[in-house]
């Protein structure tokens, strides 16, 4: 999903598969799930969200149904299914070290992050943690994550 030229990963996926062999790639499903939205849709609720190059590979262009499968028949692949599947991830912590995890790990967002002001950040923070703790068990927190699975093979 974020490789520069898609087509040329797969292709050379393709490439170095054995004959008849199979690939299987995996990618994250559409934007609107709660994966994403109780957090980096939360932040982009206060700082304006950078707007994507259109031709540029991005976090969610599988989210978009048959994808990633016509750009995997238009590299070669043959027998080629695409699934999507809703995955349990699961966070062992609380709705707070989740939110720290997120602005330490997630990259391109700390930036964002740092735009906040400092009357608006604790903001920010509140409305996510309480958006994670929609999902928290007791046990930690598990959210809903959306996949696309894409499997093909190389013909023989």
């Amino acid at each position: 999903m974020l490789f520069p030229d898609t087509g040329r990963a797969l292709r050379e996926s393709l490439r170095v598969l054995k004959p008849g062999g199979r690939a299987a790639f995996v990618a994250f499903g559409k934007r609107e799930q709660p994966f994403f939205t109780t957090t980096t849709a939360i932040l982009f609720k206060y700082i304006a969200a950078p707007k994507p190059d259109p031709d540029a590979p991005h976090l969610f262009m599988f989210g978009e149904r048959d994808r990633m499968r016509h750009e995997m028949e238009a590299a070669g692949f043959t027998n080629v299914r695409e699934v999507f599947r809703t995955v349990q991830a699961h966070w062992d912590g609380a709705a707070e070290e989740y939110w720290h995890q997120f602005t330490e790990v997630a990259a391109p967002y700390r930036a964002m992050i740092a735009q906040l002001s400092p009357q608006t950040r604790p903001t920010v923070i509140a409305e996510s943690v309480a958006a994670l703790n929609k999902f928290s068990d007791g046990n930690g927190i598990t959210l809903p994550l959306e996949i696309v699975i894409g499997s093909g093979n190389r013909p023989s």
